[in-house]
């Protein structure tokens, strides 16, 4: 196959490009894993793997424990305000839109009625996240939707 990545894997053009790859070893490494795929065999064509996504299948995750979540679960998602609005419910911001890591932590894009806002997901801003209803609720006193 053409752009295959074995045979090209610089080709970061190519959307199509994909290869099966085994692991053959993982050690730890500053919090994440040093991993070795059978397909590559030493660091210069490793080198070409950078800037890439490696997928796995959700079927083989680990699941998330009980106080976790994916972070791709956060886009699409409602968001609402923690304080009642005049008919007693939950003011509703908007929707998750995008996720960013940034040096700062992960920052959710919300589409709302007046334009994106971004939100730190922190315990200060974010105070609770409903996986089964999808709705996150944030503190609407934090000044962001000002």
């Amino acid at each position: 196959m053409d752009g295959d990545l074995a045979r090209d894997p610089a080709d970061k053009t190519n959307l199509d490009s994909h290869q099966l790859l085994t692991i053959t070893e993982a050690s730890p490494h500053k919090g994440g894993l040093i991993v070795k795929f059978d397909a590559i065999p030493d660091r210069t064509m490793a080198d070409q793997w950078r800037q890439r996504y490696i997928l796995v299948p959700m079927d083989q995750l680990t699941p998330p424990g009980a106080d976790e979540l994916f972070m791709h679960d956060l886009i699409g998602m409602t968001v609402h305000g923690d304080r009642a609005g005049e008919c007693g419910t939950k003011t509703d911001i908007g929707v998750v839109v995008a996720l960013y890591e940034l040096p700062q932590g992960l920052t959710l894009e919300v589409r709302t009625a007046a334009g994106d806002v971004l939100i730190p997901y922190r315990p200060s801003i974010v105070r609770e996240v409903d996986i089964d209803n999808r709705v996150i609720t944030v503190d609407t006193d934090s000044g962001l939707f000002d």
